[in-house]
This record gives structure tokens, C-alpha cells and sequence, in this order.
């Protein structure tokens, strides 16, 4: 799967599209998503290309939007929310619909920097078992033992520093 899509969970919403800035810039595209022209106003603060990622997040956090990009084998969910259940009830709806049991999927929510990485399979079952907390929870674990991962990098360095000046 290489497709980019939009999708507006609190909607339930998702527009297939070809290149996330330019084409959310389009009224059918918007309206597509549940969006008004209106909400479109802000647009304009933000050129087009040179602006495209400061663009793209505002759009997440000022709307409920989720930009999805697939990239052969795995497909990557972004989104920018502290209400993340139904972020991740429309990633499982559109894994459902479009990813297989092996298909990998990076999920990054830019609210609270959390980062999950597993396969669809593996986020189905955490999904039915444990819900949008589960799954989120697998990001936590990452984000602590990457924490601790590099408090024990100082620590040895600090060892092995300890070690030379001895010699």
C-alpha cells in the first residue's frame, strides 16, 4: 500500500488523496472530510510548499484530522489529540478495511508524543483486549525504555571514563 488518505475520526470520514497538502487545499476534498469552506480561512497563512509541515500539523491540531501514508509494507497514522479514542477506533476501522495481519503500523500522536510501532495483527488484539489505552501504553513502555536506554548510555560512559583516567 503506497495511498495517502485523510480521515476525519470524529466523522468517521476518509478521502483517498495523492499528496496531503495540495490536495486538502481543494473544497471537494474538504467538504468530503466534514469541513466548511469556512474552516478553510486559515488556510491561507500557510503557503503552499514552503509551509507544507507547519501546515499539515496545524491542520491535525486544529481539526480531527489524521493523515495516513502508506509505504509498501507499512503504513504510517499521525494525528494530534489528547481524546485518542477515536483516533484509534478509525486507525483499527481503516486497518480493517485496508492492512493485512502482517502490514506494519507507526502510530504518532503529536498531543502527547506518543509513538507506537507493531504490526496490524498486533494492535488487533490489543485493540479488542485492552482498547485505545493499550495500545498507547505500548508507546509509553517504548518512550520509558528508550529513557532508561540512555541513562544507562551516560552511566557507562561515565564508567568507562572512570576507567581510562585510572590507567
Amino acid at each position: 500500500m503506497t495511498e495517502g488518505f485523510w480521515i476525519n475520526y470524529s466523522r468517521g470520514k476518509v478521502v483517498k488523496i495523492h499528496e496531503h497538502e495540495n490536495d486538502i487545499r481543494k473544497l471537494p476534498v474538504v467538504k468530503k472530510l466534514g469541513l466548511t469552506e469556512k474552516d478553510m480561512d486559515g488556510f491561507a497563512k500557510f503557503q503552499p510548499g514552503r509551509d507544507r509541515e507547519r501546515f499539515l500539523l496545524w491542520l491535525m491540531k486544529t481539526f480531527p484530522l489524521m493523515r495516513v501514508r502508506g509505504h509498501g509494507m507499512s503504513v504510517t497514522f499521525d494525528f494530534d489529540s489528547r481524546r485518542r479514542q477515536q483516533a484509534i477506533d478509525s486507525i483499527y476501522e481503516f486497518g480493517q478495511n485496508n492492512l493485512g495481519p502482517f502490514s506494519q503500523m507507526v502510530i504518532n500522536n503529536y498531543a502527547t508524543r506518543e509513538s507506537v510501532h507493531m504490526s496490524f495483527h498486533d494492535f488487533e488484539g490489543l485493540f479488542e483486549s485492552d482498547g485505545a489505552e493499550g495500545i498507547l501504553r505500548v508507546g509509553a513502555e517504548e518512550r520509558t525504555n528508550a529513557r532508561i536506554l540512555r541513562e544507562l548510555r551516560k552511566i557507562a560512559t561515565v564508567i568507562d571514563m572512570g576507567n581510562i583516567l585510572q590507567r
